[in-house]
């Protein structure tokens, strides 16, 4: 099982190469370092709340989106109130806007 960071990261990482975009693209929309979403997608570190409300409406998904692992885990009803809990102590909406 992956740590909640590099879900994010992993999350991250899967939706800005689903769009083609390099990190230096995503960076640039940020107004963030490009060595910034490198270590969001490695898990080595966390984007603040802001980033993660940025990066939801960049890719058109919930923020809480990417606290989820992909598939069976994200069915998983303890995962479901791990990535609650986290998206409320971010101040993070956990609905799509």
């Amino acid at each position: 099982m992956m740590t909640i960071a590099e879900t994010v990261g992993e999350n991250i990482r899967r939706e800005r190469e689903t769009r083609g975009l390099s990190q230096g693209d995503l960076a640039k929309a940020l107004h963030v370092k490009p060595q910034s979403v490198y270590r969001w997608e490695k898990g080595k570190a966390w984007p603040t709340s802001r980033n993660i409300e940025a990066l939801a409406k960049i890719f058109k998904r919930p923020a809480s989106s990417f606290f989820q692992e992909p598939a069976a885990a994200a069915k998983d009803p303890k995962v479901r109130e791990a990535v609650a809990v986290i998206c409320r102590a971010l101040g993070i909406s956990g609905s799509k806007k």
